[in-house]
């Protein structure tokens, strides 16, 4: 089942367990250096990546793991290699022994940001090309000045935010207050008196009043 645009929960705990459910939902589990371990592609590693490294914004814990996470994801194994943004690329299996660490970490880190009281908000996980492009980016920056933790940690102030929710719809347009047509006025009620009496007097009135108008 493809991954939704966010997950919602009461915990961090929560957000990583339905995760990895959803991410298992319809498919086999993957034989890892750890055990099994809930299958994605390098595509929806790279946006639970950008979900845990966002989320973790709304907190003072760094997590500086998200770099070495992302770099299977973008094709880079060995030195020389390029990063790949293809459509191809981002539907293959991302590598058994990333996974591995991908889970272990997040979960971890899930456990660390509720014993922190971390503010919990959704867990982003935006599928549109301009956040592929974007991790890489900041990725690539961060290997241009050799993957210290200074260079992730600064990477870390440029996480562009998640999709705005769509605009609410326009008000239906109201004619102006000259054209507007005033309601009928309603009979009103004497205090105390009973409403039945009042209609059958109400009543009374017109018909006598009718027949005045026939005479």
């Amino acid at each position: 089942m493809p991954l939704p645009e966010q997950l919602v929960a009461a915990t961090y705990r929560e957000l990583w367990q339905r995760l990895a459910e959803t991410a298992l939902r319809g498919r086999s589990t993957v034989d890892t250096p750890q055990g099994p371990a809930p299958p994605l592609s390098n595509g929806e590693a790279v946006r639970v990546v950008y979900g845990w490294r966002y989320a973790t914004g709304r907190s003072a814990r760094p997590w500086r793991g998200w770099y070495a996470l992302i770099l299977p994801a973008l094709g880079w194994v060995v030195p020389g290699d390029r990063f790949k943004v293809d459509g191809e690329h981002k539907a293959r299996a991302y590598p058994p022994d990333a996974l591995a660490r991908l889970w272990s970490e997040t979960q971890v880190l899930a456990g660390e940001l509720d014993k922190a009281g971390a503010r919990v908000g959704p867990l982003y996980l935006p599928s549109s090309h301009e956040r592929y492009l974007e991790l890489a980016r900041v990725s690539w920056e961060v290997m241009k000045r050799g993957g210290t933790s200074a260079a992730i940690d600064e990477a870390d102030g440029q996480v562009i935010g998640p999709i705005p929710p769509p605009p609410k719809p326009a008000p239906l347009p109201t004619l102006p207050d000259k054209d507007k047509v005033p309601p009928p006025p309603l009979p009103i009620q004497p205090e105390g008196s009973g409403g039945g009496l009042w209609l059958l007097i109400a009543l009374g009135l017109g018909l006598f009043a009718l027949g005045r108008k026939r005479q």
